[in-house]
């Protein structure tokens, strides 16, 4: 009876160390050995997809700069490949794996560029802004209160912009640029070394219309419908862009002057980045080996979780401009450069470079300062609040606004409580106040300020008049003041007026009818008093002449 007990414990041991082997070697044949796939990734027209990721059941390789991937230590059997890549529908398919190389063949990808661009024709909208500025390449986070609200500020100020028609020229966005610090070639940069890049770039555009890395660039050029000219359009200083084109491209230059991108004719693969930095940029020094394209794009600005580059692969197509057009590079030497300008209560935001520039950029739009250089004085003064807008810390700001015909001339006049008028003809008042502008071809805005601590008690009247009609002879205009009080505190009053119509235009200005009384306010109570109330009063004298 010992031996048979014995002889069973043999069978046994054998039957569990036989199964044993089999399981291993099914696992192996499964889940893991030595089968390899190999293959190439190419979008629509013809060009490799580098920087792919694919994924066989959790195994992963990335494509190479010709669009290959060899991806090995693969098991045996029916396998779930998924490739994915930044602007490309993911494609996925089932595939058998054999022992040895298994060779997949071409898979195309499908770009994304078509479809996003249709709905980056018409941009109105706070989700349409916020969806242009991602598929431009750049990342709206709300990881926190303090990011979420700064990130809100930057999309809301894109979108008074557009309310306020604000477009800009690629002249203009040159001109900021040099007064940045922005170089090109070692010299600041100019709107005939703007348009250079944007041509070549929008060039490429059209013969790679399926990259998504070019998206920004085709995005400056689609129409209202999101369909792009039938021929690439040759652009230069004075080409409009609407304010989310603008601040994209704005936002991009910044970014590569700041962290200047490989050029995508020498890109190899993510490993030799620093051997390919085009020679006549500066640069950061780059992570010495990045593990992967998520680390790069890491690197290259979500610090802080706002807008800040995100698709490097979408901006490389700039440095591809770059190269054909020089180097950019940021020069900050004798610039007081802001390096926080946002402040939400008690919570200074710090970092992001980026951030802080776009943001500039925007309320320089606002403020009638594009091409001016924002020192840091004027810098602590811009604040962020906490429904998300860019203002002003300021005792009393007044902005106007209208609607209108094309070249229409409205202005603001405030009057102090020492009968000081401050208007187009005497744009600073002794006690501080202050008009940003006068805008003479619409639609504003201008604005009236008295930045804390300035406002001295009394009352302030706000009248607007409607210059000239140039343009739209005999039509009328719908002027809208917005008043802020304490503005950028926690005891921020803020009292909207209009929209209100004005049916006669008078450059004399003697004319009632030219006028529209809007308010007076109190200071330091922030009481106004109803138009009504505050009615001409005053004998009005002829207005200079501009």
């Amino acid at each position: 009876m010992t031996t048979g007990k014995v002889s069973n414990r043999i069978t046994i041991a054998f039957i569990t160390t036989l199964l044993t082997i089999l399981m291993f070697s099914i696992n192996c044949s499964q889940n893991g050995g030595n089968a390899t796939l190999i293959g190439i990734i190419l979008d629509e027209i013809g060009n490799p997809v580098y920087g792919a990721e694919v994924d066989v059941d959790g195994d992963t390789a990335e494509t190479s700069i010709d669009g290959s991937f060899d991806l090995g230590g693969l098991g045996t059997g029916s396998k779930t490949i998924t490739i994915s890549a930044y602007g490309y529908i993911n494609h996925s398919d089932q595939i058998s794996i054999s022992d040895g190389e298994n060779d997949i063949d071409t898979i195309i990808m499908e770009s994304r560029n078509d479809t996003r661009l249709s709905e980056l024709g018409n941009v109105n909208t706070f989700n349409e802004v916020r969806t242009a500025m991602e598929y431009s390449g750049f990342i709206v986070a709300n990881d926190t209160s303090v990011s979420k609200a700064a990130a809100y500020a930057q999309i809301n100020g894109i979108l008074e912009l557009i309310e306020l028609h604000k477009d800009v020229t690629i002249g203009e966005i040159a001109e900021d640029l040099a007064a940045q610090g922005v170089l090109l070639d070692g010299s600041p940069i100019t709107a005939s070394g703007l348009v250079e890049i944007l041509q070549a770039l929008i060039n490429a555009g059209y013969e790679r219309e399926g990259d998504p890395r070019l998206l920004l660039v085709l995005h400056l050029i689609v129409d209202t419908d999101g369909n792009l000219p039938s021929t690439p359009p040759t652009v230069d200083s004075y080409t409009i862009l609407e304010p989310a084109k603008a601040a994209a491209l704005y936002a991009a230059i910044i970014f590569l002057a700041e962290n200047p991108i490989v050029s995508i004719s020498v890109l190899e693969t993510y490993s030799t980045l620093q051997e390919n930095i085009v020679a006549s940029l500066e640069i950061n020094p780059l992570p010495a080996n990045p593990d992967d394209y998520s680390s790069f794009l890491t690197y290259f600005g979500t610090a802080y979780n706002r807008i800040g580059g995100y698709s490097a692969g979408s901006l490389i197509g700039l440095a591809m401009g770059c190269e054909i057009a020089g180097g950019l590079t940021l020069d900050t030497e004798g610039i007081d450069v802001i390096s926080a300008p946002f402040v939400i209560g008690d919570n200074t935001i710090t970092g992001d470079f980026l951030a802080c520039k776009l943001a500039l950029w925007l309320y320089k739009n606002m403020w009638n300062k594009v091409g001016e250089l924002i020192d840091g004085e004027e810098g602590e003064d811009i604040v962020l609040n906490e429904d998300g807008e860019i203002g002003f810390a300021a005792d009393i700001r007044v902005m106007l606004t209208w609607e209108g015909g094309p070249y229409t001339d409205v202005d603001l006049h405030v009057t102090d409580p020492n009968d000081e008028e401050c208007y187009f003809a005497y744009m600073t008042t002794s006690i501080g106040g202050e008009l940003d502008v006068d805008d003479t071809d619409g639609y504003g805005p201008e604005n009236f300020k008295l930045s804390s601590g300035e406002a001295i008690s009394g009352s302030y009247l706000v009248e607007v008049n409607y210059y000239s009609d140039e343009g739209t002879i005999g039509e009328p205009i719908q002027a809208t003041i917005k008043v802020y009080i304490n503005e950028g505190t926690p005891e921020e009053i803020m009292q909207e007026f209009g929209p209100h119509e004005i049916t006669t235009a008078d450059m004399n200005g003697t004319d009632p009818d030219a006028w529209w009384t809007v308010t007076t306010i109190q200071w330091p109570s922030g009481q106004f008093t109803a138009a009504e109330l505050a009615e001409k009063s005053k004998i009005r004298t002829a207005l200079p002449p501009k």
